[in-house]
């Protein structure tokens, strides 16, 4: 079972590239832009950021994976359904 076919979800991997990209053209030309010594409280200030952004994504990204595996399940059980309590018209 394919949870993401590439031809039906083509919107999302284009989005998810485009996001990522706009993404990391901030951190390294806004937010970056001059060269400095990078102290520990920034540091670890933009890997918390980085990280939340993580998991954020990954819950999203879950929540609607599970979204759809349970709809492909249920799917596939009511259409089974039919052939248990009538196993003749099957």
């Amino acid at each position: 079972m394919n949870l993401f076919p590439f031809a039906d979800y083509w919107w999302f991997y284009s989005g998810f590239t485009v996001f990522v990209l706009v993404v990391l053209a901030l951190d390294l030309g806004v937010f970056h832009r001059q060269a400095h010594e990078v102290k520990f409280r920034e540091a670890l200030t933009w890997s918390i950021v980085w990280v939340v952004m993580a998991v954020v994504f990954g819950w999203l990204f879950g929540k609607f994976a599970e979204f759809r595996f349970f709809t492909i399940i249920i799917r596939e059980l009511i259409s089974i359904i039919p052939k248990i309590h009538f196993p003749i018209f099957a």
